[in-house]
């Protein structure tokens, strides 16, 4: 990499680099050897530079800048390249600089390499910055205008709320800051299920901690080999196992629809379900824009850094294309690997099993006597769908290599991780799970609450002898019974939550598990968890502009991951007070 001065004196490119391969190379041999097993480490043949166009014409002569511009820099051999080398292009102006300077940047990268190592490369430049203000993808003059208009508005409707104004109006007493702040800081000591807030609370803080985790070690890595050392330990199989964070939030929200609609005295008329899946829609559809304008706002000087440029600029052009998948609903199945806002994937599939959830309640009701056999179907078909999806691409890890490009091109995440089907069995088990919590006969059995703890360890326990078995045997792929035990084992997670959940219910008084989890402070903080998911990726990247690649250690780790959580819950507790609860309010007017 050149210094700051000189990328301002002249054209700089980051472009992506690909070894070829060359089996009489020991060097060759080396960075193969070192780049197995795929899911445990980087891809050392795959190198992203920054390259100074004039210091590449210093090192060429004459004739071999002459010649470059007719070179077909070996990507010819378009078979034998991997998929990030081939795609379109996702760059602004990437065809244009490619033009301009790929022939002269391939011609004086090979020289380097050749000259020290032996070895032939292919080039593909991502993007080149050249001291010229290049518009954005996306009119950013509209959208912040936008976003100013609505902010000054927002602004505007609490001052004459607080000011006493308007007291007739429902609609701008919503707005009032100081009684939202009430409302917000209100808990509801005799409710059950307080708990769950601050279950959500926990499972978020890993949620933030694994995507710190993914900047500091997979995106920005100065020290790669570190990060390969760290996968094959125990800790390690923890952090894997912490992803499944996020099928707490499958189960919960499957939990509550079922205390909510599977009582014996509540009506499933058609006018009332469409009613409770539009009022979901409507709550999700305007946070999403909100996060889209607050995304897209800092954009234009994100994307002069370098670094952070091959991930924002991507983003913008994935918004300027995808956004429409956000609206529906169903961007976490329809051009998954081509995102915008990544994260929201989840938005989509807990909409759409809100909706299959409550069909499958109407169908148990009606067809009661089937019960079974209803939840047998449920159980069975999604579990064969997702085996035949992922076998045998399942290695059950987000490698690092697939780190560096956001799991866009990973099928473990791409197949596993987003689909509605494979995250259908958390949810379920969250709705069965509500019938178990109204079943006196069974949570007050001495046995259950003598036992209940033993369940919950020993569930979470079996699902991590699978973890622990993929590191001893060092696969990549694995077998069909294998597959079938890490995909249906995963179930466990979410009836350990579920027995937790009835444990602390039945036992309240005496159980230490209930009373760490009615704690004040994490049920608080567990009620603003949408804004603080949808608003911690912008939060990271904006602490990541302008540093450059980071050395990865613990210290550094657990700064950035600290500053990231700090701030990300001081600006979703304004967000929640003074935009999202006056807007849940002026739902319920309506509704």
């Amino acid at each position: 990499m050149a210094d700051n001065e000189e990328i301002s004196k002249n054209v700089y490119c980051v472009t992506e680099v690909y070894v070829l391969k060359n089996v009489s190379s020991d060097t060759w041999r080396l960075i193969n050897k070192y780049s197995h097993p795929t899911w445990a480490t980087f891809a050392h043949d795959h190198l992203r530079l920054g390259i100074c166009v004039n210091e590449c014409k210093k090192e060429l002569n004459m004739f071999e800048i002459q010649d470059s511009k007719h070179d077909e820099r070996g990507m010819s051999i378009v078979g034998s390249l991997p998929n990030y080398m081939t795609k379109p292009s996702q760059y602004e102006g990437q065809i244009i600089d490619d033009i301009n300077y790929g022939p002269l940047i391939d011609k004086c990268v090979n020289k380097r390499m050749k000259k020290k190592f032996g070895l032939q490369v292919a080039t593909r430049i991502n993007y080149c910055n050249d001291n010229e203000q290049k518009s954005s993808i996306i009119d950013l003059n509209f959208l912040n205008a936008s976003l100013f208009t609505f902010i000054c508005g927002v602004v505007a409707l609490n001052v004459l709320a607080s000011l006493g104004y308007g007291k007739s109006s429902k609609i701008i007493q919503s707005f009032n800051s100081s009684e939202n702040i009430k409302s917000f800081l209100t808990v509801n000591e005799s409710s059950d299920l307080n708990i769950l807030y601050s279950i959500k609370f926990y499972s978020l803080l890993l949620v933030i901690i694994g995507h710190g985790i993914m900047m500091i070690g997979y995106m920005f890595c100065e020290n790669g080999a570190l990060t390969e050392e760290i996968t094959w330990t125990p800790f390690t199989i923890l952090i894997n196992m912490g992803r499944l964070s996020i099928q707490n939030f499958f189960t919960i929200a499957g939990f509550l629809l079922g205390i909510k609609f599977l009582k014996p005295d509540s009506e499933l008329k058609a006018a009332g379900l469409l009613k409770s899946i539009f009022i979901r829609y409507i709550g999700f559809i305007p946070v999403i824009i909100l996060v889209f304008l607050v995304s897209l706002m800092p954009t234009s000087l994100l994307r002069t850094d370098p670094f952070l440029r091959y991930y924002t600029e991507k983003e913008e052009i994935h918004c300027k294309n995808n956004f429409w998948t956000n609206i529906f609903m169903i961007n976490n199945f329809v051009k998954p690997d081509e995102p915008c806002l990544q994260h929201t994937w989840y938005l989509a599939a807990e909409f759409q099993l809100f909706v299959i959830g409550l069909l499958i309640i109407v169908l148990i009701k009606r067809f009661h006597r089937f019960g079974i056999f209803i939840g047998t179907v449920c159980f069975i078909v999604p579990a064969i769908w997702t085996v035949y999806k992922v076998h045998p691409s399942f290695p059950g890890f987000f490698s690092p290599e697939s780190g560096r490009f956001l799991f866009r091109n990973n099928l473990f995440y791409l197949k596993y991780h987003l689909p509605t089907y494979a995250n259908f069995d958390n949810y379920f088990v969250g709705l069965l799970g509500s019938l178990l919590y109204n079943n006196t006969k069974i949570t007050q059995s001495k046995l259950f609450i003598k036992y209940y703890h033993l369940i919950c360890v020993l569930s979470v326990s079996i699902y991590a002898v699978g973890q622990v078995i993929i590191y001893l045997t060092n696969f990549e792929k694995s077998s069909l019974l294998f597959t079938i035990f890490l995909t249906e084992s995963r179930k466990l997670w979410g009836l350990s939550l579920i027995i937790l959940i009835i444990g602390c219910h039945v036992n309240k008084s005496r159980n230490s598990a209930a009373k760490f989890l009615n704690w004040k402070a994490t049920v608080l903080l567990g009620k603003i968890n949408l804004e603080v998911y949808l608003l911690h990726m912008l939060i990271m990247f904006i602490l990541q502009f302008g540093t450059g690649p980071i050395r990865a250690t613990t210290i550094e780790s657990l700064k950035f991951n600290l500053s990231s959580i700090f701030l990300t819950y001081v600006v979703s507790f304004i967000v929640h007070v003074f935009i999202l609860l006056p807007y849940r309010k002026i739902i319920k007017l309506f509704t």
